[in-house]
C-alpha cells in the first residue's frame, strides 16, 4: 500500500470483522487535520476531498485483504455532508462485503461518526 495512508493523511486506528459474519468489516480512522492537503482544500475551512474519501475506502479494504486493490466501478457515491477534519477527526467506515465468486469484491460502505452519516458508497474493487 502507499497513497494517503503512508503519506500520513489518515491512520487506521481499528480494523475488525465480525467472525460470525465475515461479510461485515468495521474500520475506525483518525484524520490528520494538519496535513498539507487542507492548505488548498480549503484554507481556514478544511474539508476532506471526495476523491480522498474514496481512496480511504480502497486503502482500508486493501489492508483488510492484505493486497493492493483498485476500484473498477462506483455504482453509487452519495456525499451527505462534508467531513471537517478539525471537527470530526475520527470517522468510522462500515463495510458490507460481497464476493460473487469472481475476482471482484463488491462493497457497500457507510462513513459516519456516531449518529452522523457523511457518505454512502457502493462499488467494486479488484
Amino acid at each position: 500500500m502507499n497513497d494517503l495512508l503512508l503519506n500520513n493523511f489518515f491512520t487506521i486506528t481499528d480494523l475488525q470483522y465480525d467472525e460470525d459474519n465475515p461479510d461485515k468489516l468495521h474500520a475506525a480512522l483518525q484524520l490528520n487535520a494538519a496535513h498539507t492537503i487542507y492548505e488548498g482544500h480549503f484554507p481556514g475551512n478544511p474539508v476532506v476531498p471526495g476523491v480522498c474519501i474514496i481512496q480511504m475506502i480502497k486503502e482500508t479494504l486493501s489492508q483488510h485483504f492484505d493486497k493492493a486493490l483498485i476500484m473498477v466501478k462506483a455504482d453509487e457515491v452519495k456525499f451527505l455532508s462534508i467531513i471537517n477534519p478539525i471537527e470530526n477527526p475520527d470517522i468510522e467506515l462500515d463495510y458490507k462485503i460481497k464476493h460473487p465468486g469472481d475476482e471482484l469484491v463488491h462493497v457497500n460502505v457507510v462513513i459516519s461518526h456516531g449518529e452522523h452519516t457523511f457518505m454512502k458508497f457502493r462499488g467494486s474493487f479488484r
